[in-house]
């Protein structure tokens, strides 16, 4: 066997993004809020840490609203008032970023409120594999004359580093080469000992000098997924990722990585 997988190189570029939308509490006529908070989270290339990245960004614009008062005063700008205190007040940036015991709350500010800004914290935890891991997010904008403008959304996700066992149910497809090895993609089914696994994939694409005759292989991913009861979605790699391939079992199986629901 050996030791070989052929996403690896790829992993840097493959993040999963969840964004919110501006939820404004200002007086709609003379400001518009334009806030909007991501989060990201991105594996290390060998499946043992995950990096949540929390952003809050945006500004707020600044209306005119013309309004006729009578012969006497004309027209008027009735937002100038607030415009004129919102240019003096700050805003304060607060984001919640919790991976397990990892992160918690964090704030920026004061600063000028009709300023862009942008705020971004990121953690590091480790991935045991099978054992999940719960994280927390949030994004909020403060500001010290109207309140409260912009809630992002709380997002509770979930994130597992998952194993497991497959063989191949018939010959691989040649599919190019990679790193000067052959890249051979294989349908294949888990056998493993503990019932349907978390990672459960359907092919692989199995890179390494003896891709043609591999038929059984330790294939590992990143989940996640928002509740408990949820089945698992696959984070990274989407194409499978073949970390063992053999053309025997492996002696003695292990069981996979099995907290349920599967997918």
């Amino acid at each position: 066997m050996k030791l070989k997988s052929f996403l690896l190189g790829l992993v840097a570029s493959c993040m999963l993004m969840f964004a919110a939308p501006a939820k404004a509490q200002l007086n709609s006529t003379c400001f518009t809020s334009h806030y909007s908070k991501y989060t990201t989270m991105t594996p290390s290339a060998d499946h043992a840490q995950i990096v949540q990245t929390v952003t809050v960004s945006g500004y707020v614009q600044t209306n005119t609203h013309m309004v006729y008062h009578g012969p006497q005063v004309g027209w008027v700008d009735d937002c100038a008032y607030m415009v004129a205190s919102m240019r003096t007040a700050t805003h304060t940036l607060s984001l919640t970023n919790m991976l397990g015991t990892v992160g918690g709350n964090y704030s920026q500010g004061p600063t000028p409120a009709l300023s862009n800004q942008t705020y971004t914290i990121s953690v590091t935890a480790n991935l045991t594999p099978g054992t999940p891991i719960d994280g927390t997010t949030d994004g909020n904008v403060i500001c010290i004359v109207a309140g409260n403008i912009f809630a992002g959304g709380l997002l509770h996700p979930q994130l597992e580093g998952a194993g497991t066992y497959d063989q191949a149910t018939g010959a691989g497809t040649p599919n190019g080469t990679f790193m000067g090895d052959p890249v051979y993609t294989y349908n294949v089914v888990h056998y493993c000992t503990n019932g349907t696994p978390d990672y459960n994939p359907s092919t692989l694409d199995v890179n390494e000098p003896n891709a043609a005759t591999d038929r059984y292989f330790f294939a590992t991913a990143v989940l996640f997924r928002f509740f408990q009861t949820s089945t698992w979605s696959v984070l990274w790699p989407t194409g499978g990722a073949t970390v063992y391939g053999g053309s025997q079992p492996s002696e003695p199986p292990t069981p996979c990585t099995h907290t349920g629901p599967q997918m």
